[in-house]
């Protein structure tokens, strides 16, 4: 959920449901997660390449939103350090949206 914006301009914060600091770009989101995606997390048959290739083909058609404090939005986390998680936003969600998207585990790798 996002808390509101990071003091880098151009990146929001936020917290994961374990209560992690994650920062993120403030463009580029999408307005939901494109159909057939959380399937393929769900069932595990997606890769990293795949999965990218999936959200910048979406991005670049304009299906992109706005995010304000309190909003909820999936991420890929790319980096991180003790206290934080250094995140590409995705898609804009609800809870129920997601966990029902990712089989109800917040958390999944993709493989190489």
């Amino acid at each position: 959920m996002i808390d509101g914006p990071s003091k880098v301009p151009g990146q929001w914060k936020g917290r994961t449901d374990t209560n992690r600091k994650a920062v993120f770009n403030s463009s580029g989101v999408l307005e939901t997660l494109p159909s057939g995606l959380g399937e393929k997390i769900r069932n595990k048959t997606i890769n990293k390449a795949e999965f990218t290739n999936i959200i910048d083909s979406h991005k670049t058609q304009g299906n992109l939103s706005e995010v304000k404090k309190g909003d909820y939005v999936i991420v890929r986390v790319d980096d991180v350090s003790n206290r934080t998680l250094f995140c590409t936003p995705v898609a804009k969600s609800s809870m129920s949206e997601f966990f029902y998207s990712t089989n109800k585990n917040p958390f999944f790798t993709l493989a190489e």
